[in-house]
């Protein structure tokens, strides 16, 4: 019984034992970023600036603003979204080789027509490929209400 019981707690100590070699190898093993292809990226942010409410139907603006770290400046595609109830939506999207912002790193979108309800403003910056910069997003909410009054 001795016998039985040893062998049996030798057969787990050599398991735990493995495979905590194990944890810790994988525990210890470097992180690979395949988000950006070099070793020196530049972190970018990404502000929205929008009307909290507006009445149905009218248009209104949003103004995107990516500003990268330090003194640089971003280079890629801003992307503006609107992301309503049951999924409906409303994008405006500007693309171009190279986005030349002001000094301030902005761009106004205007959308328009939208219905009651409760939506979603997107504001994306992709990088252009290969460039130094990551990707970033922001959204925040904003309420469509009524037109005219209830009488």
């Amino acid at each position: 019984m001795k016998r039985l019981i040893f062998s049996a707690l030798t057969a787990l100590a050599l398991v735990f034992g493995s495979l905590g070699v194990v944890v810790l190898t994988v525990a210890t093993a470097p992180q690979a970023s395949a988000a950006c292809p070099y070793t020196g990226c530049i972190d970018t942010r990404t502000y929205i600036k929008r009307p909290k409410k507006i009445k149905a139907g009218t248009p209104f603006k949003v103004t995107c603003r990516v500003k990268a770290m330090g003194t640089a400046k971003a280079v890629g595609h801003i992307k503006a979204k609107v992301k309503g109830p049951n999924d409906r939506t409303h994008k405006y999207v500007i693309r171009r080789q190279k986005v030349k912002l002001d000094a301030s790193q902005k761009h106004t979108f205007t959308f328009k027509g939208l219905g009651r309800g409760t939506y979603r403003v997107y504001c994306t910056y992709l990088k252009k490929k290969n460039s130094a910069f990551r990707p970033s997003g922001v959204n925040k909410k904003m309420v469509v209400v009524r037109k005219h009054a209830r009488r």
